[in-house]
């Protein structure tokens, strides 16, 4: 029987150690894929600054350990109504190059990236705030908000906006959209055919 354990959210290392530990003990017990024990389990845990910022996640983090688990490694220790928005990173030196946040990081393949960028739509669609920027899946030139970031404008006066999209051979693209053009053009020349499904 593992001893209780408690989480402060000191620092990153610590998120990491409390889900890995979760995991391990949800593993040990055969209960891998019970999403409500695992909550149980984590529920007494949380002390100190840690214990403030659970309670005021929304309902729906608190008690689904897939929105949790992400909060604890993506979005702690900010507060619940930015969990949809871009993970952040520390920029001490801007001569010298950033690796991606954690998130980014763990894509492997355009299903990843398409099942993160579903989930986050869905967070976002549940927030009563929507005024926190944040990466939206489109998958049409009819998704786009009407609350979109511009971020350029046509010769024509259309209207841009920024837009990312994964492309096989490359990776997760930039490049811009909007509501008069079909998907995303990417912002290399090597690429001269749109990428459809982006968020923006």
């Amino acid at each position: 029987m593992r001893s209780a354990f408690t989480f402060t959210g000191k620092d990153d290392a610590e998120c990491q150690e409390f889900v890995r530990e979760i995991r391990l003990r949800a593993s040990e017990e055969g209960k891998e894929n019970d999403m409500e024990w695992m909550i149980g389990l984590a529920y007494p845990c949380f002390t100190g600054d840690a214990l403030k910022w659970h309670a005021s996640l929304p309902m729906d983090v608190r008690t689904n350990w897939p929105h949790l688990e992400r909060a604890i490694l993506v979005d702690y220790p900010f507060p619940p109504t930015v969990t949809v928005s871009p993970a952040r990173i520390r920029v001490d030196d801007w001569r010298t190059a950033v690796a991606p946040s954690a998130s980014l990081q763990s894509l492997r393949s355009r299903q990843d990236w398409l099942d993160q960028a579903r989930e986050r739509r869905k967070m976002f669609q549940k927030v009563k705030d929507k005024s926190t920027p944040c990466w939206l899946l489109i998958e049409t030139e009819n998704d786009i908000p009407e609350n979109a970031l511009v971020t350029g404008i046509e010769q024509s006066g259309k209207l841009l906006h920024s837009a990312r999209a994964w492309h096989d051979n490359y990776g997760l693209l930039i490049g811009k959209c909007g509501k008069h053009m079909t998907g995303i053009y990417p912002l290399f020349t090597f690429l001269s055919h749109h990428l459809a499904t982006h968020t923006m």
